[in-house]
């Protein structure tokens, strides 16, 4: 694809780990700057044009790592999957951003990959800020994996479950259902916004409030 895309298969057990650690062993020299994504989170920048220009912006010159808070994206009701784009069928969300975020990391300030796919250990944790520039909160030796500024415009659309039908593959696939309650209950609360308040994770049609 043009040297731009690489696909390789990984197998086996706790695939992310293994796909992170392989771009730490063989790749991190390659580039400068690494963000990790899983197939249903895509990078959307708001304030540029693209990446580079986005990187440029004087306010990022001299730090090791920039976190983007998720945008959490409801199901719009879907029951069964589709053949239709993600942008068709997904356009309700939450106005506000969730607190959870991913990292993106200068690659010679990485010390090792760890364990966690939203935290990874950089030499200086405190050169780290959110995508206002803003410092990001520290915790231990390392940064959070929250971020309380939840009204960042550059953020990264979060796809969670795009059907009740793929919820209940997943209840059935993984071997320990990863924390999936198959009651439903977890299902519920992300369509309706994850990390929204306990009242607001019912099931509904209605759509979620958005912009």
């Amino acid at each position: 694809l043009n040297n731009k895309v690489q696909i390789f298969t990984i197998l086996g057990p706790g695939i992310k780990n293994k796909a992170r650690q392989e771009f730490f062993n063989k790749y991190r020299n390659e580039c400068d700057w690494a963000l990790f994504l899983d197939a249903d989170e895509y990078l959307v920048l708001k304030t540029a044009d693209n990446i580079h220009d986005f990187m440029n912006k004087s306010k990022f010159k001299n730090v090791d790592c920039i976190v983007f808070n998720w945008k959490i994206i409801g199901s719009n009701g879907i029951r069964k999957r589709n053949n239709k784009l993600v942008l068709e069928n997904f356009t309700d969300c939450y106005s506000t951003l969730s607190t959870e975020i991913k990292p993106f990391v200068k690659n010679r300030k990485i010390i090792h990959m760890g364990n966690h796919p939203h935290i990874i250990p950089i030499q200086n944790p405190h050169n780290s800020v959110n995508t206002d520039g803003q410092k990001h909160e520290i915790l231990h030796d390392n940064y959070s994996c929250y971020n309380n500024n939840i009204n960042q415009k550059d953020c990264i659309f979060h796809f969670h479950w795009k059907s009740k039908e793929d919820f209940d593959c997943k209840v059935k696939t993984c071997k320990n259902n990863g924390g999936i309650r198959d009651d439903g209950q977890q299902y519920n609360s992300l369509l309706n916004g994850g990390d929204r308040p306990l009242h607001e994770r019912t099931w509904s049609d209605k759509k979620l409030p958005h912009n």
